[in-house]
């Protein structure tokens, strides 16, 4: 089992004495669960935590119970102190090192490939995982199919435990993930800093660690991979529930702010009666002359993917 908190390296950055505090609490927390459930804490890595169980079921139990604590912690909180993890449990054979400090083997780099792909406050397990535990009535999961995993040789089936606050409301309407499913047969084997880099400001925003407005820039020459990478930024995006409006960039169109205009347009018919299309301000959107760019992602040099590039 792996786990992870979700933006702590930006939580460093701005408050350092802060982070040290409520990383200290979530070792407490996950050690309570791991002694209850038979874990063996391999080692801590920064802010993560690798840890063995001598069973799948109790790897997923303890995930769970973590991440409930959690949740009970959070409520009420504010903002700057909540604490969210993401988790992966993976199950295979490993090899441990003479002092036992350690544990290595493809089972290892399976597991820390899949924590990632988890929702902040959220468990992914592998298929193995899922075929040993599906059985228990204790979990519900959702398929989130097979994924392309850096230094994999094969595809990996990941599944998503459900854990008991998150309601079929939270998930994305049919539309996002009709997209979605689209956007799944984007393979990426390359651009993992761009990737990092674009994950830790969604989840910043998704955290609220900052209450800024972000604009962020994919700049490149054409041909290296920025539509690849949005693709994978709104994918990224609405697996952890965000609703998306996009706009596109049409060379024979002159008129200003065509693509938010045609995101808003498009978002709008879509969510009609909800309550995101009532909250939207089009003056906010188009009022506003100071405009912050938090972030620009340079990318150079073509980036191998499974498909031609189309326009935006």
């Amino acid at each position: 089992m792996f786990t992870d908190i979700v933006g702590y390296t930006s939580l460093m950055q701005k408050d350092e004495s802060l982070a040290l505090e409520l990383l200290g609490e979530h070792q407490w927390l996950v050690r309570q669960s791991l002694t209850k459930h038979g874990g063996r804490e391999v080692k801590t890595i920064g802010d993560a935590f690798l840890v063995e169980f001598p069973s799948a079921l109790e790897a997923v139990r303890c995930a769970c119970e973590v991440q409930s604590s959690l949740h009970d912690r959070n409520v009420g909180c504010e903002p700057k102190r909540k604490v969210v993890i993401r988790v992966g449990v993976h199950v295979g054979d490993v090899l441990h090192a003479e002092d036992g400090k350690d544990v290595f083997g493809n089972s290892v780099n399976i597991a820390s490939r899949i924590e990632p792909l988890a929702d902040p406050g959220g468990i992914c397990v592998t298929e193995q995982v899922h075929d040993l535990v599906k059985s228990s009535r204790d979990f519900e999961f959702e398929n989130l199919g097979e994924h392309d995993l850096k230094n994999v040789e094969v595809p990996i089936g990941i599944f998503k435990v459900i854990l008991p606050w998150e309601t079929r409301d939270r998930q994305t309407s049919l539309k996002q993930r009709e997209e979605m499913d689209e956007l799944q047969s984007v393979q990426f084997v390359d651009r993992d800093q761009e990737r990092a880099r674009l994950a830790d400001i969604v989840d910043g925003v998704a955290l609220n660690l900052s209450s800024v407005p972000r604009i962020v820039l994919i700049a490149g020459e054409a041909g290296v991979g920025k539509t690849r990478l949005v693709d994978w930024l709104i994918r990224t995006a609405m697996l952890g529930g965000a609703g998306v409006a996009r706009g596109y960039c049409q060379s024979d169109v002159s008129i200003p702010y065509f693509p938010l205009s045609e995101a808003l347009s498009r978002y709008l018919t879509s969510h009609q009666g909800h309550s995101q299309a009532e909250s939207i301000d089009l003056v906010n959107w188009f009022g506003h002359r100071r405009k912050r760019v938090s972030a620009t992602i340079q990318v150079q040099g073509p980036a191998r993917c499974s498909r031609a590039p189309s326009g935006y």
